[in-house]
């Protein structure tokens, strides 16, 4: 019990917090009603948010790094005897500028680029403990997949092989023994979502930009609402609220 006190109490993540903006947002129905829409909200919302004033950088993503439950993955190549054989990853959908945001490069390989776009080649990067752990030899180009549970169990034969194309630092530390740590990150663009997060890097507080966010969403489609805005330090340290109770 101590040690999770501890844990969550900390704030030496080794991505940028203090000057992040992030708040939850949801795609309009009536603008954006079925899946293809998604990527030219996700779009608009990036080039609405780009344009202000004082912003570093701009990025949406279906969450940020943190230890939790995790999906199960398949490698290629390798066999598995049981269901709980098979490796555990979180994932996490971002968009191009999502590593500027939080200042983080790449150990090998590159992060997300223009090119990850629907229809290109699916891909994915993975963090450190990730690709050690269960890709020696050699990460880069290396391929896995995430399976689904249906009524007979995992099935993996209906995703996409993802390609490895980098290699980032740990992110994410396990406050308790059953939390998945290890990463898999995928374009937002190759697995678009109608509710996510925008992530908005700037030089100083960043809820001081919450206004010029809100005028901005507010032209994208019938209008985007922002939910819960709060700096991501903020959102980590209410993360761990319940635990410190």
């Amino acid at each position: 019990m101590t040690r999770s006190i501890i844990h969550n109490s900390r704030f030496d993540v080794p991505f940028a917090t203090q000057d992040v903006l992030t708040g939850g947002i949801t795609l309009d129905e009536r603008s954006f009603p079925k899946a293809p829409d998604y990527a030219r909200g996700t779009v608009l919302v990036e080039e609405k948010l780009s344009r202000l004033s004082g912003v570093r950088a701009v990025a949406l993503a279906t969450g940020y790094p943190t230890a939790g439950g995790g999906s199960r993955v398949a490698v290629e190549g390798e066999t598995y005897a049981t269901e709980e054989a098979y490796p555990r990853a979180q994932v996490i959908s971002g968009s191009e500028k999502y590593f500027d945001v939080l200042r983080v490069t790449p150990m090998l390989g590159r992060t997300f680029s223009a090119s990850d776009v629907e229809g290109g080649l699916p891909v994915a990067i993975v963090d450190e403990g990730f690709a050690r752990q269960h890709l020696p030899g050699g990460p880069i180009g290396r391929r896995i997949r995430f399976g689904q549970f249906t009524d007979k169990g995992l099935n993996f034969d209906t995703a996409p092989w993802l390609t490895v194309v980098g290699v980032i630092p740990a992110l994410a530390e396990g406050g308790s023994s059953d939390q998945v740590t290890a990463l898999v990150f995928r374009p937002l663009a190759q697995s678009p979502s109608r509710g996510m997060s925008v992530f908005v890097a700037t030089p100083g507080d960043p809820l001081a930009v919450t206004a010029q966010v809100r005028t901005a969403l507010a032209e994208v489609g019938e209008g985007t609402p922002l939910i819960n805005p709060r700096s991501l330090a903020d959102a980590i340290w209410q993360q761990g609220w319940p635990v410190r109770v």
